[in-house]
């Protein structure tokens, strides 16, 4: 059926607008009638999904963790089915990154990459499966603060699942044309299990493809690329277990050097062809809670003035508040001038805060 703002599904909820379409849902912000509050609505379009959509529903529910969105509700009834999970007032991380920032410094890579691996090593406990962990499925806040950072569609897995049998059997057979924009955001966050799946020899789909995706996302985040390339040009190199050299200067800045260089080493253990070699989520929490980042919030800010020394600037913090930049403090690239927009944690100062970790904004 055709769904409009008002429309009443299951005698709860009542549709307010659109907030997001992909390959295989739409995504409705809803309103639950029961408890006054905003919810995700979510709308398969496949109709014929019914068992997979039914089960991924039943195994997201096992998941409660801080870091994976809350699924609430599932309904079946004459007009269709719905999932329904928490709704988080952010911003996808693929937008996220493509609007704001060019990649991430080596604190912040870190502290995203550590909050994830948190809450795939949840739905791991219970024995459940992500399948599609890419950015566009991974939520952060509005503020850019990085204080929010949630996994979603638990609630598809199954139907992702499904989506991904047919795209790897088109890859499989050499074809190109017919890719969903599903499959094609998914092709460089992939293990080669996942993209070799039903081949003979071939290792099956588990929880170090799960490893294999967050590491993907985390070389991306630091290096501001995939590791293996875009779209169907990633799949020769996946299928070798061959990531891309780093690109230059990564860990040249002397004060995340050493941070950033294990965060490396980190993320190539997890591209292990075999995937009993990779570390399981639970050593990578392990692992990424050791490295002592930053895991202050974010704040954003403008560049007004320039100071009375070299590299010296000030600012002011979107919140009103004054703060001292230095060009030493700047991360990723990037110069500072007036009128620069940056993200950065704020520290104490006399007489203005000092900013650190400063990544300039696109």
């Amino acid at each position: 059926m055709p769904y409009a703002q008002g429309n009443l599904i299951g005698d709860r909820y009542i549709l307010r607008e659109v907030v997001g379409q992909g390959g295989m849902q739409q995504v409705w912000k809803a309103t639950d009638q029961s408890l006054d509050r905003f919810v995700a609505l979510k709308i398969p379009f496949a109709p014929s999904a019914h068992k997979r959509f039914t089960q991924s529903a039943q195994l997201s529910a096992r998941i409660r963790h801080a870091n994976v969105a809350s699924a609430l509700d599932y309904i079946a009834n004459e007009t269709g089915e719905y999932y329904v999970e928490e709704l988080i007032d952010g911003i996808n991380l693929q937008y996220c990154m493509e609007q704001y920032f060019p990649r991430l410094d080596g604190d912040t890579a870190a502290h995203v990459m550590h909050h994830l691996a948190k809450g795939l090593a949840a739905s791991h406990a219970v024995n459940v499966l992500h399948r599609d962990l890419k950015p566009s499925n991974i939520m952060v806040d509005k503020s850019l603060s990085f204080s929010t950072i949630k996994i979603t569609d638990f609630g598809i897995a199954k139907l992702a699942e499904s989506e991904m049998d047919r795209g790897t059997s088109l890859i499989s057979s050499g074809i190109t044309q017919g890719l969903s924009s599903t499959m094609l955001g998914a092709i460089p966050f992939l293990a080669p299990e996942v993209l070799r799946k039903n081949k003979a020899g071939t290792a099956p789909v588990g929880k170090p493809s799960d490893v294999w995706s967050l590491a993907a996302l985390g070389y991306w985040l630091l290096a501001g690329e995939p590791p293996f390339g875009t779209d169907f040009d990633a799949v020769p190199g996946i299928l070798s277990a061959t990531p891309n050299e780093w690109p230059p200067g990564i860990a040249a800045r002397q004060l995340t050097a050493s941070l950033v260089s294990r965060l490396q080493e980190i993320i190539g253990s997890c591209f292990k062809l075999n995937p009993s070699d990779r570390p399981t989520v639970e050593q990578l929490v392990s692992e990424l809670g050791s490295l002592a980042y930053l895991s202050g919030s974010r704040e954003c800010g403008t560049i007004t003035s320039s100071g009375p020394y070299g590299g010296v600037w000030f600012g002011s913090s979107d919140a009103g508040r004054t703060m001292m930049f230095h060009q030493a403090e700047v991360m990723a690239g990037g110069r500072l001038s007036i009128g620069s927009r940056v993200s950065f944690v704020a520290t104490p100062g006399t007489p203005y805060r000092r900013a650190v970790a400063i990544l300039c904004l696109r």
